[in-house]
């Protein structure tokens, strides 16, 4: 497996190996579209995923389709037994998910995709917090300081980010973290999923990666993520 990093700015990146993501275990909470097409994803590059909904019996079926390297469980349950854990679902869920489990969070690394959104009745997105604001940095509040948080996945629509992935060139997925210590697994992540990461800077930067954010819908290659990260500054 081949990873990739940053070594000049946003110009270039170098090939470097890694194992170590594979041997941690995974747990994609909430099987929408988006935590659907990470966990198909995910077993397609051959990783174990534990799969959570709200209930077991949805989580099953997709283990019917997936097969051996998944497994369903109960979402607490899930954090427990999770190095790594994919909050695949809306902004006020996993506000409740957090209040609820707070002390299994402790020392976890916790992927959010989320879009701070809803939907209007003309089936447009409406923000549901300030217009500076973003929802990266509000679940870095609900965490416990030991977590890790890194903003991921969440730039694509689920249509885009199925159809898109493991393209060659590799298609470009900006993440954001403000733990240097996992941004290897969070490169190894999207990776495994299909597309090449890109760092853009620390959680502050989640708004740029959200719905109405610069760097979000965009299907780039590395070059055409490069000036987009360029005219975001």
């Amino acid at each position: 497996m081949i990873f990739f990093k940053r070594v000049v700015c946003v110009q270039s990146w170098e090939a470097f190996s890694i194992m170590d993501f594979k041997n941690k275990t995974v747990a994609v909470i909430g099987l929408g579209n988006i935590g659907k097409t990470i966990a198909r994803n995910l077993v397609k590059s051959g990783h174990s995923v534990i799969l959570s909904a709200r209930t077991l019996e949805h989580a099953q079926l997709l283990v019917k389709e997936l097969g051996d390297l998944s497994s369903a469980e109960e979402v607490t349950q899930s954090i427990r037994d999770a190095d790594i854990i994919v909050l695949a679902v809306w902004l006020k869920d996993i506000k409740e998910i957090i209040a609820t489990n707070k002390e299994l969070f402790v020392n976890k690394v916790v992927i959010d995709p989320s879009n701070p959104i809803k939907i209007d009745g003309s089936g447009n997105p409406q923000k549901i917090i300030g217009v500076n604001e973003s929802s990266g940095e509000e679940i870095k509040r609900w965490l416990p300081a030991s977590s890790k948080l890194i903003k991921a996945l969440g730039t694509l629509a689920a249509s885009l980010l199925s159809e898109n992935a493991f393209s060659d060139p590799r298609n470009v997925l900006f993440y954001a973290t403000s733990a240097q210590d996992v941004r290897l697994t969070a490169e190894s992540l999207i990776q495994d999923i299909g597309y090449l990461p890109y760092y853009v800077g620390d959680i502050t930067e989640s708004i740029k990666l959200e719905v109405f954010g610069s760097l979000n819908g965009h299907v780039v290659n590395l070059d055409a993520a490069n000036k987009l990260v360029k005219d975001s500054l």
